[in-house]
């Protein structure tokens, strides 16, 4: 008995196979349009012919073992063979003997076998050719849904580089605003501040006691609600308390300090600026020598 295994519609792939290496894009475009592999694959019409074509020829067999089996029912077919008696072709093949019915039988169904079986072969191949041109698209997609990914991906990566750089451009813009605000508020307050000058205009003797004069001079802007003190406090007051504006220009008043050192004494000037933000200005009167000076303390 002719046994017949079709071959398995599964392609067997070694576990080792690198699938992510075989989808892997390249550097250079990878031609995803019909390829010559697909152009040798049979249409799907092709096993409708096929399917005809065999069942033609099984009729086509089985007619003519009946017209053989009518032939032989009524003459002899080799000169030699006695004639037959007239009949049908189911009597002739009740007057055969078992083997020979058999024997008949088995080649007719081994031809037709035969035939069914290439027919089916060229059916399983087709199949399998289609399952790997189905395979191939599979993969194609798989490569065009990665390369699409993959170009969002990058697409993604340049907005956010945008956005970055928009970002930084933005924060540049609005530092240099701030700082410009700042030079501009730096600029107000300076030009709002005054500039107190102190000249030395001589001393006078008078009783034991020395009297250093000093005029004052301001360079700057005029200040209003002027608090004046001294460190360490002194007994007699050399300027006003309070003054209520000082002006650009020179005070009307001189300043008398009696009995000068080198230790000297403090002057604080206390004011409200024309922006309206409180300040000072601290000096130093002290005596080097002969010679009395008034020099500003600066911070730190």
């Amino acid at each position: 008995m002719i046994t017949h295994k079709p071959p398995s519609l599964f392609l067997s792939v070694p576990p080792e196979y690198n699938w992510a290496q075989e989808i892997e894009v390249s550097g250079e475009p990878e031609k995803l349009g019909p390829s010559e592999d697909d152009q040798d694959v049979v249409p799907p019409q092709q096993g409708g012919i096929d399917l005809w074509l065999g069942v033609f020829f099984t009729v086509v067999a089985l007619s003519l073992t009946v017209g053989y089996l009518v032939v032989k029912a009524h003459r002899p077919l080799v000169a030699a063979e006695p004639a037959a008696v007239p009949g049908t072709a189911v009597e002739l093949l009740l007057r055969s003997t078992i083997a020979d019915v058999g024997q008949f039988v088995s080649g007719i169904a081994g031809a037709l076998a035969f035939l069914w079986i290439i027919l089916a072969y060229r059916q399983q191949s087709r199949q399998l050719e289609l399952q790997r041109r189905e395979l191939q698209l599979q993969r194609r997609e798989l490569i065009m849904s990665r390369a699409a990914h993959q170009l969002q991906a990058q697409e993604l990566k340049n907005s956010v580089e945008q956005q970055r750089e928009l970002v930084s451009v933005t924060r540049q813009q609005v530092e240099a605003e701030l700082e410009a605000l700042r030079e501009q508020r730096g600029k107000e307050i300076a030009s709002a501040q005054p500039r107190f000058l102190f000249h030395p205009e001589g001393s006078m003797s008078s009783g034991g006691q020395t009297i250093h004069h000093f005029g004052m001079f301001n360079e700057g802007a005029s200040v209003s609600d002027v608090y004046v003190s001294f460190d360490p406090p002194l007994t007699y007051a050399p300027l006003p308390d309070r003054v209520p504006v000082i002006g650009s220009g020179r005070f009307n008043q001189a300043i008398n300090f009696h009995q000068l050192d080198k230790t000297g004494v403090k002057m604080i000037i206390r004011y409200e600026d024309r922006l309206g933000n409180r300040g000072e200005q601290r000096f130093h009167a002290s005596l080097d020598g002969t010679r009395a000076s008034m020099l500003p303390i600066r911070d730190g």
